[in-house]
């Protein structure tokens, strides 16, 4: 039997050990570079999808008229909270990486996502109204 399917790297604890009793198979990672927790799994581009492109992630947001520099404090607690030995620990045993980027960085990120995912509705034919 196949069964398609496209899975966040969240639920890495879950699907790896299918992959580990041969129940599955990992075809491809959906991010710009392989996991270190799958080096041996192509991406997507490697296969020749090269605007396939996927991330799960998450990012704070803020009431509108917030202090930039309220902001900015925020951005660098959370950065600087990413490179400690527990976020290292815990990060290094999940897939992915922490996505540190910032305020500007971030929001032009948001936005390539917001447009990348706009096309795929307009392809797939998606009104989201």
């Amino acid at each position: 039997m196949e069964i398609d399917w496209i899975s966040g790297s969240t639920i890495l604890p879950v699907w790896l050990p299918w992959r580990n009793q041969k129940k599955i198979k990992i075809l491809a990672i959906t991010g710009k570079d392989r996991d270190h927790l799958l080096p041996h799994i192509p991406t997507m581009r490697e296969l020749g999808y090269m605007e396939m492109e996927s991330y799960v992630w998450s990012a704070f947001s803020m009431k509108m008229g917030t202090p930039r520099s309220v902001m900015e404090d925020l951005a660098t607690a959370i950065s600087e909270s990413q490179k400690t030995k527990e976020a290292n620990d815990y990060q290094g045993a999940r897939a992915g990486k922490f996505l540190d980027k910032k305020l500007e960085a971030l929001g032009l990120f948001q936005r390539a996502e917001y447009e990348r995912f706009r096309k795929v509705a307009e392809k797939a034919k998606i009104n989201p109204a």
